[in-house]
């Protein structure tokens, strides 16, 4: 436990790893390999991934190593959660999340971060329908709408948008994603009322720009 939060840790007792090869670890692609190693399956992206997800849940990922003693894997940030009281009057005492039952369409062509962003949204209260890809011919009925950018096959996030708000036939509310340069982003959006994020995205970001959106549609109605 480290600052009244858990801790992770995962150790081996295997060859380590080189010091000149730690601070590239968790960079995409890169793989450590030394003169004479045989050819090995994988691309270089497990930590890199593990580091994003990380992220997007609010917790630090490290690692030490030492040649000939082992490697040491550190996941900081866990919250401290008490164990649950049965009490019924306990249970309907307890206030609901303001996110609660908020049915979400997250679209994101990356699938590790679909998954964890989907994760991150329901434990707030959302539900959530996870596309990797523009929804077309699907029921894409929604109260609001999270999309990455870039989705691929030529399609943006603001064709997303665009396609959602006529399927339901009004202006649902809507974030957009992106690892791209905020100001051209911004151009092609269009619409000064959608807030554009920066990956990798940082879940109290998200959740308090979700919540203002929120609240700002249910004081004032948005229509098409």
């Amino acid at each position: 436990m480290r600052d009244g939060k858990l801790s992770i840790e995962v150790h081996d007792r295997g060859p380590g790893i080189a010091a000149q090869h730690l601070p590239r670890l968790f960079e995409e692609f890169y793989q450590v390999r030394e003169r004479g190693d045989k050819d090995t399956e994988g691309v270089g992206l497990g930590l890199s991934i593990v580091q994003r997800l990380a992220t997007l849940m609010g917790l630090d990922v490290s690692l030490r190593s030492v040649e000939n003693q082992g490697t040491t894997v550190i996941i900081d940030g866990f919250e401290m959660v008490a164990e649950p009281v049965r009490s019924l009057e306990t249970v309907r005492a307890k206030p609901a999340s303001l996110l609660h039952g908020l049915r979400v369409l997250l679209v994101e062509d990356d699938v590790n971060i679909l998954m964890a962003t989907g994760i991150l949204l329901e434990k707030w209260g959302c539900i959530v329908q996870q596309e990797d890809a523009l929804p077309e011919g699907k029921d894409v009925t929604c109260d609001f709408i999270i999309t990455d950018f870039d989705l691929g096959a030529k399609t943006t996030g603001t064709d997303c948008i665009a396609y959602i708000r006529r399927a339901n036939g009004r202006k649902i509310p809507a974030i957009v994603v992106t690892g791209h340069d905020e100001n051209r982003v911004r151009d092609d959006v269009g619409d000064p009322q959608i807030p554009i994020l920066s990956k990798p995205i940082r879940p109290a970001e998200l959740r308090s720009t979700i919540l203002a959106l929120k609240l700002q549609t249910e004081q004032q109605p948005i229509h098409a």
